[in-house]
C-alpha cells in the first residue's frame, strides 16, 4: 500500500477495500461536500455507497439486520432436517455430547418421518430439502438411511422439489462401497472427526472392540475422496494441538478439507474436563497461528473463511429446520438430542407452538451485542447458550476477524491482482 493508504472492511457488506487518500478526503468530510467535480470523484463515492460504508441517513442498519434476520427465520425456502438413525456409536469419545445407547430407529419411526415430510410438501411453500445424517454413528444405520433417502428422493421428484444431503461420521464405517451407495443416495458431503497425528487421536479415540482408529479412519477418507467430497474436522483441546501442521499437509497433499475446532462441554452427558478446554479468545489465536502456517505452507486462501454477515447464524434459529431423534421426537438444536423436556413436538403428532418452539422462534442477540461494530459477522453467538441462561462468547472465528482480513490482504498483496473481496477506493 501507498504511505496514505489504508484498509476497511465493512461487516455487513462484507466489502474489504483499499481506502487511498483522496477516498480518505472523501468519506471523512462527506457531511460537508456540496458537490463532487471528476468523474473520479464520483466513482469513488459510488464505489463506497454500493459497499456500505456511506449510507443513506434514514436507513438504521440495527433494524435493517433484524429485519433480515427474520426474514430468513420465518421464510426460508429449504426444509433442513437433522436425522439421527442412531445414538449408538463404535466409538467412547469422552467429549461426547450425547446419552449413548444401543437405540436404533425403526421402519414405522422412518415411515413416520416419511409422512411427515410429505404433508410439510403438501402444505408449505418450500423449494429445497435438505437432509443432514448425524448420530451416534450414523453408518450403524446404512438400512435405514438408504431406506428414508429413496424415499425422500422420490417425493421431490414427485412435488418437483431439489434435494440434497450430509453426514457427519467418525470414518470408521467409511468404507468405498459404503461411500459409493452414499453418493448413489445424493449425500454430497461427508464431515469426518479425527483428534491429532497417529499417536495422539489412537490414545483419544479408540473404537469400543480396543483397536486403534486412525489408520482405518485416514485410509478410508484417502480411498473415499474422489467418491464423495470429505471434510476433516479435528476436535482441539489443551492435550492434542501440537502436530496440526503435518496434519493438515497429510490432507492437503490429498485435496482434502481440513479444519479445527475447540472441544466443549456442552452437555452433561460430556465427560470432557472443561480445565483443559480452550476459551474462545484463547482458540481464536491457536485457530489463527494454524491457518497462517497453512497459508505460508501452500500459499492456498481458499481454504480460510472469509469473515461475512450471517443473518441466519445457526439453523436451530430457522422455522422450517428440525432435529429428529431415533423414536421420532423433534427438536431444534443437536445439542438437546435426548432430553424429551427439551423436544418441541413430535414426527408423528406434529410441531407443538408451545415453550420450547416459542423460546427457539423469538430468542434475540443480548442487548449489549447492539453496539457491536462486528454483530453483523456474530449476531450474538450461540443462542442455545442464550436460552439456558448461559454466558455467552464472542466466536472464535469473529474474534480474529482482523488477523484474517490481513492474511487476505497479504494474499492480495503478493499476487498482485483484484479479487472479488478486494476493492480500491
Amino acid at each position: 500500500m501507498e504511505n496514505k493508504d489504508i484498509l476497511l472492511y465493512n461487516s455487513l457488506s462484507g466489502a474489504f477495500g483499499i481506502m487511498n487518500d483522496k477516498g480518505r478526503h472523501i468519506y471523512e468530510n462527506i457531511e460537508n461536500i456540496k458537490e463532487l467535480n471528476t468523474e473520479d470523484e464520483i466513482n469513488i463515492l459510488n464505489c463506497m455507497k454500493s459497499n456500505g460504508f456511506l449510507v443513506e441517513q434514514d436507513i438504521d442498519e440495527r433494524l435493517l439486520i433484524k429485519t433480515l434476520k427474520n426474514f430468513q427465520r420465518f421464510s426460508s425456502e429449504t426444509l433442513g432436517l437433522a436425522i439421527v438413525p442412531t445414538l449408538d456409536c463404535n466409538m467412547a469419545c469422552p467429549y461426547c455430547y450425547e446419552k449413548k445407547g444401543d437405540i436404533y430407529m425403526t421402519i414405522r419411526v422412518a415411515d413416520d418421518i416419511i409422512k411427515f415430510i410429505e404433508e410439510y410438501l403438501c402444505s408449505n411453500t418450500i423449494d429445497n430439502i435438505h437432509i443432514s445424517w448425524y448420530g451416534g454413528e450414523p453408518l450403524l444405520s446404512i438400512d435405514i438411511i438408504s431406506y428414508i433417502s429413496n424415499k425422500i428422493i422420490d417425493l421431490c421428484k414427485k412435488f418437483k422439489k431439489s434435494y440434497n444431503a450430509s453426514i457427519v461420521t467418525n470414518g470408521t464405517l467409511l468404507d468405498r462401497e459404503t461411500a459409493k451407495i452414499l453418493y448413489d443416495l445424493k449425500i454430497t458431503h461427508a464431515q469426518v472427526t479425527l483428534d491429532g497425528t497417529k499417536e495422539v487421536n489412537n490414545n483419544r479415540r479408540r473404537l469400543k472392540n480396543g483397536s486403534d482408529s486412525f489408520e482405518i479412519i485416514t485410509s478410508n477418507i484417502i480411498n473415499c475422496a474422489d467418491i464423495i467430497p470429505i471434510t476433516v474436522r479435528c476436535n482441539i483441546d489443551k492435550n492434542n494441538i501440537t502436530g496440526m501442521d503435518e496434519l493438515y499437509n497429510f490432507f492437503f497433499r490429498n485435496d482434502i478439507n481440513f479444519y479445527i475446532a475447540p472441544i466443549e462441554k456442552q452437555t452433561d452427558a460430556c465427560s470432557v474436563n472443561t480445565d483443559k478446554c480452550f476459551s474462545y479468545k484463547d482458540f481464536s489465536t491457536i485457530e489463527f497461528d494454524v491457518l497462517r502456517q497453512m497459508y505460508t505452507n501452500n500459499k492456498n486462501i481458499d481454504n480460510i473463511s472469509y469473515p461475512s454477515v450471517k443473518f441466519l447464524p445457526c439453523s436451530a434459529l430457522s422455522s422450517k429446520s428440525y432435529v429428529i431423534d431415533p423414536y421420532g421426537n423433534l427438536y431444534k438444536c443437536w445439542c438437546e438430542i435426548g432430553d424429551k423436556n427439551k423436544a418441541v413436538g413430535t414426527i408423528k403428532d406434529g410441531i407443538e407452538l408451545k415453550g420450547n418452539l416459542i423460546k427457539w422462534l423469538s430468542i434475540e442477540h443480548d442487548k449489549k451485542c447492539n453496539q457491536c461494530k462486528l454483530f453483523p459477522i456474530c449476531l450474538g453467538g450461540c443462542h442455545l447458550k442464550a436460552i439456558e441462561g448461559k454466558e455467552l462468547e464472542c466466536p472464535y472465528d469473529v474474534i480474529n476477524f482482523r488477523d484474517k482480513l490481513e492474511l487476505y490482504y497479504e494474499d492480495y498483496a503478493n499476487k498482485n491482482r483484484i479479487n472479488d473481496k478486494i476493492n480500491t477506493i
